[in-house]
This record gives C-alpha cells, structure tokens and sequence, in this order.
C-alpha cells in the first residue's frame, strides 16, 4: 500500500511558520524516529533555520551537504489513508500511515505536474498526532482528521476486509 497517501506540490514560494518534529516522528531518509523535538522555522517557503538536538544537528548536515538552497524548498505535503500501514515499519508505511502528516523538502520537478524544485536533495518527514492547516482550512486536530470525508468509515473498512479473504484474480 505504499499509494495510500494523498499529496501535492504547494507553491514552493509560499508558507511561512514552524515545523515541529516531535518524539517518534520520521525522518525518513535518515530512517529514524526523532527523539528530541526538532523546530524548523520556514519562511517563503524554505527552511531558514533548524533547532534541537542531535536530530536537529544531523538534519543540518543533510541538507548542507547539497550546498544548494532547493534542498530547503517545499516539495509536497499532504496525509497517509491507509489503516493497515504499520508505524513501526520505516520507510513507505510510514509515508501511508493513517492520519499522519506528510511534508517534503527538495526536489519535486518530476514528481508534480507544474513543479519547479530541482535538487539532488529530496527529505520526507511523516509525522504523527499533528494539527495542520492547507490553504487556511484545517485538515487535522491533533492526529484525527477533522473533515468528515476524510476520517475513517467502518462501514468501508468492512467491506475492504471482505475483499482481502480472497486472493487476487480468484472468484468468489
């Protein structure tokens, strides 16, 4: 199910605010759980500076490393939708996780129609129990979708696991 997760490019221009990456959430190209909480503030769009701990010290090495400022930009952000993803599996589980938020940074020419970041550079960071906002609408509350269309249904789960008692391709 690495599919399950909905994004998009965002104006990789726009976005001003801070990023918390808070104890147990991922920083997937390194393939580990923070655990101390990492601040980076952005500002149009960029990352202009990130604070913490060790997490925080070896994210700055990342990104420097590239010595190119696409690395900082906004690639895409967006949530996981799958139920069955499991947290504790690094890597696309993480991406899928239900209701976590996803957001990126670097490249994202390619990925998006209509996107413009180029960089060798290109950092995932699925995060967990967050409250965020898209374009002024508040998509979660604390980890939980707060849009009705989005929150889980457990009339569509039923028929989901229904489905998976057969294997593909056989008739029931």
């Amino acid at each position: 199910w690495p599919s399950g997760m909905v994004c998009c490019a965002p104006h990789e221009d726009k976005g001003d605010g801070v990023l918390v990456l808070d104890v147990g959430d991922m920083m997937l190209v390194l393939l580990q759980y923070v655990r101390e909480r990492v601040y980076m503030e952005i500002e149009d769009g960029a990352i202009k500076s990130i604070k913490g701990g060790l997490e925080a010290e070896l994210l700055r090495e990342w990104f420097g490393k590239f010595k190119d400022p696409n690395a900082y930009t906004f690639a895409h952000v967006g949530w996981g939708c799958e139920r069955r993803a499991d947290w504790l599996k690094p890597g696309q589980d993480n991406e899928c996780y239900y209701a976590n938020m996803q957001i990126a940074f670097g490249a994202n020419v390619g990925i998006f129609p209509g996107a413009r970041t180029i960089s060798r550079a290109h950092h995932d960071f699925p995060c967990r129990n967050n409250s965020y906002w898209v374009d002024d609408i508040q998509i979660m509350e604390n980890g939980e979708f707060v849009i009705d269309e989005l929150k889980y249904k457990e009339e569509e789960a039923a028929v989901l696991e229904q489905a998976e008692q057969f294997p593909r391709g056989a008739i029931a």
